[in-house]
């Protein structure tokens, strides 16, 4: 009698166990709510999905709503955010991550300095899958997490089990399951610096190369139409291509020569026969 009295008292301490777990979550299942005994045969049971809670349950990947049946994107090796929200206050959740690369890839968790309090990593889900849960049941409307995955982990599911009341008889709790995908970070996210560095640099004006020495051995001074700036005197005349304008010191030469033959012509022409000899008549 003494041993089956034992047995039964060992027996309500571990549904007890199960179903109340005022610090964490005390089981992980998948593809269920994550709830024990007493939750499921409350007299007065109210249960369903996150979606049709009257708290306005909902989990936030990013700032954004996740939807059941869209998988939630984020990046891999970047920490992505998760929160619980609801417009009422819920006691107890849990947190499981499950995909069959999270037997090799890392996944870790973080938490804001104001919410170590009341989150924590779930003991009961380690390696795969993975968990977070609550640490107290005190009544919380919102709690937050950071979550990130090495590597990338394609259609990685994740359950949500929400407590609202567990007590006397009176049971409440909410589960959805939604789907993430931890993909590979875009190249551009670190490869627009790379990009900028490789660029091909703008090439610099080319100096001009000293003039060549004279036969005495003398460098010429430099020509200014070797220069960036343009120069008339170097450019090709636009309507006989390939023919260079005529020498400034050219052009000059032959001005002066041509005001040289003018002058003389005039000069011939007016004064040489003002000089020559008068002719007189006399008449005797």
């Amino acid at each position: 009698m003494t041993s089956l009295l034992l047995r039964s008292t060992l027996l309500l301490l571990a549904c007890s166990s199960v179903s109340a777990s005022p610090t964490g979550a005390s089981a992980c299942p998948g593809g269920e709510a994550a709830v024990g005994s007493t939750h499921i045969t409350a007299a007065d049971l109210k249960n369903g999905t996150l979606e049709e809670s009257p708290q306005g349950l909902k989990v936030q990947l990013n700032g954004a709503d996740l939807v059941p049946g869209t998988p939630g994107i984020f990046n891999a090796g970047e920490e992505a955010e998760i929160a619980l929200v609801g417009t009422a206050d819920f006691k107890g959740f849990l947190f499981r991550f499950d995909a069959e690369l999270l037997s090799d890839v890392l996944i870790s968790f973080g938490t804001p300095e104001a919410e170590t309090a009341e989150i924590q990593p779930a003991s009961v889900c380690t390696g795969r899958p993975s968990g977070m849960t609550h640490t107290n049941n005190n009544p919380k409307s919102t709690t937050t997490f950071t979550v990130e995955v090495e590597a990338p982990v394609p259609d990685m599911t994740l359950d949500v089990t929400v407590v609202i009341v567990n007590s006397a008889g009176v049971s409440e709790y909410y589960y959805t399951e939604y789907m993430l995908s931890a993909d590979a970070a875009p190249e551009g996210d670190d490869g627009d610096a790379a990009g900028d560095a490789n660029a091909t640099a703008p090439e610099e004006p080319m100096e001009s190369e000293p003039a060549p020495a004279d036969g005495n051995g003398t460098t010429a001074a430099p020509d200014s139409s070797s220069t960036t700036a343009p120069d008339s005197s170097s450019t090709t005349a636009p309507d006989s291509p390939g023919t260079t304008a005529p020498d400034s010191s050219a052009t000059s030469i032959v001005t002066t020569g041509w005001v040289t033959t003018f002058i003389g012509g005039l000069f011939a022409m007016v004064i040489i026969p003002s000089l020559s000899p008068v002719k007189f008549s006399m008449v005797v």
